[in-house]
């Protein structure tokens, strides 16, 4: 049987409004490491993710992004304050869970960061936010604030990892493939680091409208169900 090491770590991108098996992977570990100062891409979960509305329908909520250049960072994205897509996002969320009972809660937390005018601020006081109300104890940071150099994704993984002083990182599954790859295989077992793989069973739960629709952002569920049962959901799903 081979025996896990201690001290784990997750790295991962700090994503718009997260699906709750973000929440389930920051529940598994120590550390968790919001990668936010490698490159933005458009359209990705950095800056957008998906509700229900109350037709049933998956609906997208949208964060307006200022123009930038192709290579500028996560931390370094600035969302337009001005643009009535901001309240469009607020209004939708109103129209779809104004009627359950977590909603005036969340909708604070979504009015109160909404002012702020940096992506990365937005989505991690967000991620924090909801973490702190649904009982989750990891410790937090910003890679931006490691201030790590590396020529290669495996290098500044890393780097992050041993900067922590930990011997197991866990890994998201989506990223299996580059890091089952030689040079990453090496590279880590030169480093004396484990990988492992973060394994979520997503949950069903009760949602307005009849049909279920999974994967949806994680205040989906905490406004359907409240803080308490998603986080018992989460703890019952890794």
């Amino acid at each position: 049987m081979m025996v896990h090491k201690i001290n784990n770590i997750a790295v991962m991108q700090p994503t718009f409004l997260p699906w709750l098996g973000y929440f389930g992977l920051m529940r598994s570990v120590k550390f968790f490491v919001f990668l936010d100062d490698v490159q933005f891409t458009k359209q990705s979960w950095q800056s957008r993710n998906k509700i229900k509305n109350l037709n049933g329908e998956e609906l997208w909520l949208s964060l307006p992004i200022k123009k930038h250049n192709l290579n500028t960072k996560i931390c370094d994205i600035e969302v337009q304050q001005e643009s009535r897509d901001l309240q469009k996002i607020i209004k939708s969320y109103h129209y779809s869970y104004s009627k359950t009972n977590s909603y005036n809660e969340v909708q604070k937390i979504l009015v109160e960061n909404f002012r702020k005018k940096n992506l990365a601020d937005i989505n991690i006081s967000i991620i924090e936010a909801l973490r702190d109300r649904l009982g989750i104890n990891v410790e937090t940071i910003r890679s931006s604030e490691l201030d790590i150099k590396a020529d290669t994704k495996e290098d500044r993984l890393i780097k992050i990892i041993k900067n922590f002083n930990s011997e197991s990182y866990l890994s998201p599954p989506g990223s299996k493939e580059y890091l089952e790859s030689d040079n990453s295989l090496k590279a880590f077992a030169e480093n004396d680091i484990e990988i492992n793989y973060f394994k979520f069973d997503h949950p069903q739960y009760e949602q307005l409208c009849k049909k279920f629709i999974s994967n949806l952002s994680a205040v989906d569920c905490i406004s359907n169900i409240g803080f308490s049962r998603t986080a018992k959901l989460i703890e019952e799903s890794v």
